[in-house]
């Protein structure tokens, strides 16, 4: 099969779930025979190489953002008959829509790829009822929908019900990582938060949580990884709170080292605010045989079970995250076999390679059987 894989961005240029998702899914397909070109978003204003390759894989930056921020009509035609001379000369079987962010304009039916079958995966909440969001439009003219959790299957249900009869649910997974887990550290116990700092992640609550522990004579290290327009906000709130010798940023980490630097924490903090489709630093996590502190929001409580993977509190309660990790630091007998529970279920629940039987038999399905959709061009 030759598959064009349509996404907002890919990496090294963007690092984040959807994209380290997006490389594994595509890299196993390629590895089982199938063709893939990527067609993505040329990375901010900087200069950029049209075509590259990563990790094998081919790509194709495009200019959407540009196009669409300039409200270039010519220039709008000028990509869609682009995107369509491509996708011809790769003789293309079916396109493969990751998500509804807004380069996915430039791939309604109508615009180009059009007698394409397509597959949407729904990677982010849904923004609501109403057939004339660029969403809801590019659900409706996918041949199959793909939810990547429960959460995200019923609020699809729930804001589109006219879907529901190509709405399946394959649940996000990811491949058991290469590098062994290491015991977890006590001596001192170090938390750890991955992710972009930006206010949906709510850094902030895991550093007041940390004050609130310290103040309890509850002391450890913690770890931000990541970056975004927030950090100096958090920075500050860490000097602030006379915790600079305790919280320590360290930017961004490569997709392959997020392991390794998993293995230098006792256990992982996931604190969101919103309503997260999924939550792959979880899941990595416990791969690593680490115990999670999540928010219970969204689908992060079908992948951190309270009480055996890890702890749910509620999003935006700093005493709330902060109890829970006395309670783990408190009792490193608990935390360990919380560790190893976690471990056993990522391995047992949530199967990569199952996710990639799920995707192939998903497109192999839209390709060999008529659908509606097909004909609205």
């Amino acid at each position: 099969m030759r598959v064009v894989y349509q996404c907002e961005n890919f990496l090294p240029d963007v690092i984040g779930g959807a994209e380290v998702f997006s490389a594994h899914l595509l890299k196993a397909l390629q590895a089982r025979g199938h063709d893939v070109l990527v067609l993505t978003s040329r990375p901010g204003e900087q200069a950029a190489e049209k075509y590259s390759t990563f990790d094998g894989i081919d790509v194709c930056k495009l200019d959407f953002a540009n196009v669409l921020r300039a409200r270039d009509l010519t220039g709008y035609a000028r990509m869609c008959a682009g995107i369509d001379s491509m996708v011809s000369a790769f003789s293309a079987d079916v396109l493969l829509l990751a998500d509804t962010a807004r380069s996915g304009f430039f791939f309604l039916r109508e615009r180009s790829a059009k007698t394409l079958p397509r597959l949407l995966t729904l990677h982010s909440p849904l923004r609501g009822p109403g057939r004339d969001t660029l969403q809801n439009r590019l659900m409706l003219e996918a041949d199959k929908v793909v939810a990547i959790s429960k959460s995200i299957f019923e609020d699809a249900i729930d804001t589109m019900p006219s879907v529901a009869s190509k709405l399946v649910r394959i649940t996000n997974a990811l491949p058991a990582s290469a590098v062994p887990a290491s015991p977890l550290p006590f001596a001192p116990p170090r938390l750890l938060f991955i992710g972009r700092l930006s206010t949906e992640k709510a850094a902030d609550t895991a550093i007041r949580a940390t004050a609130f522990a310290r103040d309890r004579r509850c002391h450890f290290d913690l770890e931000i990884a990541g970056d975004g327009p927030q950090r100096s906000q958090l920075q500050a709130l860490t000097r602030s709170l006379d915790l600079d010798d305790h919280i320590h940023f360290s930017g961004w980490t490569a997709p392959d080292g997020i392991p390794a630097l998993i293995n230098t924490a006792t256990a992982i903090l996931v604190p969101s605010r919103w309503r997260e489709p999924f939550g792959l630093v979880a899941l990595q996590a416990m791969q690593m045989g680490r115990p999670v502190i999540a928010s219970a929001v969204g689908g992060l409580p079908e992948i951190v079970e309270d009480g055996e993977a890890g702890l749910l509190v509620a999003p935006d309660d700093a005493p709330a995250m902060a109890h829970a990790i006395l309670r783990l630091l408190g009792n490193p007998g608990m935390t360990t076999r919380m560790g190893m529970a976690a471990e056993l279920r990522a391995r047992q629940k949530f199967d990569f390679n199952l996710l990639v039987d799920a995707y192939e038999a998903a497109i192999v399905d839209i390709v060999s059987t008529p659908h509606n959709a097909k004909t609205m061009a």
